[in-house]
């Protein structure tokens, strides 16, 4: 979770200092540890711990962000919310509560909501077998995490199988390295993420979007459904971003191939890319550092071009990843004004149509980019003329 402060005026200050920024699961959604097994098994996923209901990183379903001094955001990282509430309820979109309070008096500067994305749908069992564990919609079940193992153990020759039914689990970031958690594990095994999808594209090939669907929780037709913003609405789906799998796996492991990593090649042998012409075409990359540029279809900030797609144009590092990126003064997360990854403004959530467009509701009165439609009285106190400075290319309308 990350916030940013800011103090209306005629030139509008970032607040860092002085404050204190907490957050709050909403009530009925405090207790993870009565839905998932993490905490039985902590000590040998992680190496410790840690008190029910809290995470690795010491975090709970209430708590304080720290300011970040790189970023000069306050961020909480680690919490440790599923998408179950106490009374066994699905909901992956919790709407937790987000309160700015000057530590001199106590007196509260700001208060709003955000929804903390969180889901467990991935279909592993239409391959390994069983059904979803919760409800028939959701979660993992015994029987498709022992065939899950069972495959891994006879193709790598582990024995993951039988430390799982020991009670002893294995971390999948132990041995793959996975830069999203900075896990370093064996440098001479790909990465998680190339892997995952190294492995699974060779059972998966000339499929549409739906191949995404089987593991990440986009399905049309499923429970949680994150492809919820205003590209979705436009049809826009995972691969005018992402690639098709066949695309997306080889980005990853073309990055491999060039760390050394043998196996990258194994995989990459009987896979031919779909959105450019051969395997030499696409851009290696790292996941989770290197991602789509939002800027390679709008230009200059302006609205996309019909079918523009992003895919094969990665930022360079973290700095350029757009949660991280902030608008030209340097200031203000883009995140902030345009909305969460897969849920950019305006987004139409199955769990209530403005879940995810609280903040433009409550600072604008209608669901939008923050400033947007000359609103720049979010945070100017005096009339302006335009939102030029923090996007000085923009085309307007």
């Amino acid at each position: 979770m990350g916030a940013v402060l800011i103090r209306r005026d005629v030139l509008p200050e970032v607040v860092t200092d002085g404050v204190e920024i907490t957050y709050a699961a909403p009530e009925g959604f405090k207790h993870p540890s009565r839905h998932v097994d993490f905490w039985k098994y902590a000590p040998s996923l992680i190496g410790k711990e840690p008190k029910p209901d809290q995470s690795a990183a010491g975090k709970g379903l209430d708590g304080t962000l720290a300011f970040n001094e790189k970023s000069k955001t306050f961020e909480a990282a680690g919490i440790p919310v599923v998408p179950f509430s106490d009374d066994g309820s699905i909901n992956p979109y919790p709407l937790f509560t987000i309160t700015a309070t000057d530590k001199a008096t106590g007196a509260v500067l700001a208060r709003t909501k955000t929804v903390l994305p969180v889901s467990t749908e991935m279909s592993c069992w239409k391959c390994h077998g069983g059904a979803f564990r919760k409800d028939g919609v959701t979660g993992i079940s015994n029987l498709t995490a022992k065939g899950i193992l069972a495959v891994h153990d006879k193709r790598s020759g582990t024995d993951l199988a039988a430390k799982a039914a020991s009670g002893q689990p294995v971390m999948c970031q132990s041995c793959h390295p996975d830069a999203l958690f900075d896990a370093t594990a064996d440098p001479k095994r790909l990465n998680l993420s190339a892997a995952m999808h190294g492995f699974h594209v060779n059972y998966m090939t000339g499929r549409g979007e739906d191949a995404c669907a089987d593991c990440h929780p986009d399905s049309h037709t499923g429970v949680t459904r994150c492809l919820r913003d205003n590209h979705a609405a436009k049809g826009i789906g995972c691969a005018s971003c992402h690639g098709f799998l066949e695309d997306h796996a080889l980005s990853l492991l073309r990055a491999e191939q060039a760390a050394g990593k043998e196996r990258a090649g194994i995989f990459m042998k009987n896979i031919t890319p779909r959105l450019v012409p051969q395997t030499a075409d696409i851009t290696p990359r790292l996941a989770w550092v290197q991602e789509p540029d939002c800027l390679t279809c709008h230009t200059d900030f302006a609205t996309a071009q019909k079918d523009a797609k992003a895919f094969n144009v990665w930022v360079k590092d973290r700095a350029g990843l757009y949660r991280s990126r902030k608008e030209d003064t340097g200031n203000v997360p883009c995140i902030a004004c345009h909305g969460a990854p897969h849920a950019t403004y305006v987004a139409n959530n199955a769990y209530g149509k403005d879940r995810d467009n609280v903040q433009p509701i409550q600072y604008m009165g209608f669901a939008g980019v923050i400033g947007s439609k000359n609103r720049c009285d979010v945070c100017h106190t005096v009339e302006m003329e335009g939102g030029e400075m923090h996007h000085p290319n923009m085309v307007k309308e």
